[in-house]
């Protein structure tokens, strides 16, 4: 486990420039050392501002690939689709040579698709350089939610995503393992608002994984960083 680095911004503009430029340094350094860099994003509206910044930063991205943490199995036009997100607002400007994997397949159903998946997801270059991570107020990350029956398998299993269905948010899901979100060089949770503090620091203290799954991305073995604004 390594020493969790807290980054607070009062500023949440300011945050999100910040956590850019880190980004972009870290995958520009991954080119430089091995050919290719591997970011996973998540979804959510904090990203929305991110974004932007991301795909405006002039790196080599036609060496970069770009996975999902998690999305829903919904249609990719979707306005609940962490694919469009991605497609919309990350893959533009000078980021529209980089090359992105997404999560929803055309199957009916996240089970159905797995298998296609893990093989897509697997031919990625990991260890992956950047693994945005969000958290909910249940202090689900990615889709590994504590209400979900899959969670056990979820945080055990060895494949690198799954199928998820909670019970307390909305669509079925496909998400990384947990073995996948630590199998990062460097971690990011990126959280505003007083509430979601509140949860990661609860997190960070002793206790299950299964009732609070950002833990096992927080007690991961890579750096791992806080990115918080008010």
């Amino acid at each position: 486990m390594s020493e969790v680095n807290w980054v607070v911004r009062d500023q949440r503009d300011t945050l999100m420039r910040d956590l850019a430029a880190d980004i972009c340094a870290r995958l520009h350094g991954a080119i430089q050392q091995r050919g290719i860099a591997f970011l996973a994003v998540s979804g959510g509206s904090t990203v929305k501002t991110l974004f932007p910044l991301l795909a405006n930063t002039p790196i080599d991205w036609a060496h970069v690939r770009i996975g999902l943490v998690d999305d829903r199995w919904v249609d990719e036009f979707s306005a609940d689709s962490n694919e469009r997100l991605v497609r919309e607002l990350l893959l533009q400007n000078k980021a529209v040579d980089a090359q992105f994997v997404p999560m929803k397949t055309p199957h009916a159903s996240p089970e159905a698709g797995v298998a296609q998946r893990n093989q897509d997801y697997a031919a990625l270059p990991w260890p992956c350089d950047v693994m945005l991570l969000g958290m909910g107020e249940d202090a689900h990350t990615a889709s590994l939610f504590p209400c979900s029956e899959e969670l056990g398998r979820a945080l055990t299993t060895d494949d690198v995503v799954v199928a998820v269905n909670p019970t307390t948010a909305p669509y079925a899901r496909m998400s990384l393992s947990l073995a996948s979100v630590i199998n990062s060089r460097y971690i990011v949770v990126l959280t505003c608002g007083a509430s979601k503090r509140a949860v990661l620091e609860a997190a960070l203290k002793d206790g299950p994984v299964a009732d609070m799954p950002i833990r096992g991305a927080l007690r991961a073995t890579a750096p791992c960083a806080i990115y918080y604004a008010p």
